[in-house]
């Protein structure tokens, strides 16, 4: 064991430490995670009866979120929705059984401060200026669409 350490054994334990890190992975929320369904009439969102919107759940993503928890790694919610919506994203979590570290809301804002403050290194996202923002924060941005 060296007693000093060198630009390479500092490159080296670096790499080390990254690797004891856990992943920690974000999910966009609308037409991301749940896909709705488009009246061309209304020029809205389709709604139910109840004066819900009408969606599909994104099968692959949720199951890529599982594999992500399954796998270690720290999994939330980052939507732009307002904190007042934040119980139809728990809802919807708990109906298809997804297990996230956390839900947070945006309100409006840019999501990219709360990727970094959360310490996020992949966001998956349907909205480009989103993707942008992550990666201008060194944040891997990928686009779901």
């Amino acid at each position: 064991m060296n007693w000093y350490k060198t630009s390479q054994t500092s490159d080296i334990e670096n790499e080390n430490e990254n690797e004891n890190k856990k992943e920690v992975i974000s999910f966009d929320f609308d037409s991301t995670i749940v896909k709705y369904e488009w009246d061309e009439t209304e020029i809205d969102f389709k709604k139910d009866f109840n004066d819900n919107y009408i969606y599909t759940i994104n099968m692959p993503i949720v199951n890529l979120m599982k594999e992500a928890k399954a796998s270690g790694a720290t999994v939330y919610i980052v939507s732009s929705r307002l904190d007042k919506y934040k119980s139809d994203i728990e809802d919807v979590v708990k109906e298809y059984g997804i297990n996230v570290d956390g839900i947070y809301c945006t309100n409006g804002q840019n999501k990219a401060p709360t990727l970094k403050r959360l310490g996020v290194i992949r966001h998956y996202d349907d909205d480009s200026n989103e993707i942008n923002l992550a990666n201008k924060e060194g944040i891997e941005g990928i686009q779901v669409y």
